[in-house]
């Protein structure tokens, strides 16, 4: 008669521990994603992160300077770029900085900069999201060519999630009607996003006698 092999039955000790090191993982895995979201919902704002730091969630960046601060959000630096506003991309023709002023900071000095590299990831970032959501649109229209979905507004409901999925509606311009749907970027929307890509405003009160500007980048 054989015998069977007795399984191993770990102790409470071992299964404790096995239980840490499982949620040690769920926990390093979130913590990444949440990392990279941050990344790039300060990308989004406008924010140059690596000009102060090497990693978001690390202490091994460098310390802010002192006097030395970015803009809060790319509205601001929109703003700055708007109507008889100070910042023009022809600034930006013979060097990647420029130092303007605005009423809206008095005593500091604001320093605009460039960087092409930042431009060019803001560029291919845009151009996936606006991509991805297009895919997404196909899909819809798919959906009413074949009889499906008829209704304009559930294709309206439907075509809007899709379109503020990604954050991107102000890019696109629906067409709906009964069992009907079209859409089509608005170029004149993404080229002045685009007018942007790869400029943030460093601002500081600290004199140029003291901090040359491209110090202060």
């Amino acid at each position: 008669m054989r015998v069977l092999r007795g399984s191993f039955i770990p102790p409470a000790e071992i299964k404790a521990a096995r239980d840490v090191f499982r949620y040690r993982v769920k926990v390093v895995q979130s913590r990444t994603s949440e990392v990279q979201r941050l990344g790039a919902v300060l990308q989004d704002a406008g924010i140059k992160i690596d000009s102060v730091a090497s990693s978001i969630a690390t202490k091994s960046g460098r310390a802010p300077r002192h006097g030395v601060d970015h803009l809060p959000a790319r509205p601001a630096i929109r703003k700055l770029a708007g109507d008889n506003g100070p910042l023009l991309m022809s600034l930006f023709d013979t060097q990647d900085l420029a130092e303007i002023s605005h009423p809206d900071y008095p005593g500091e000095r604001l320093i605009a900069c460039h960087n092409p590299a930042l431009a060019a990831e803001r560029a291919a970032h845009r151009e996936r999201l606006l991509s991805a959501t297009e895919a997404e649109l196909a899909k819809i229209k798919g959906i009413t060519e074949a009889g499906r979905l008829t209704d304009p507004a559930t294709i309206g409901v439907r075509a809007g999630k899709v379109i503020n999925k990604r954050k991107v509606a102000k890019h696109f311009i629906l067409d709906i009607g009964q069992g009907t749907f079209a859409w089509h970027r608005d170029q004149a929307s993404i080229d002045a996003e685009a007018a942007l890509d790869g400029i943030y405003v460093i601002r500081t009160p600290v004199p140029a006698s003291q901090l040359p500007a491209p110090a202060a980048v």
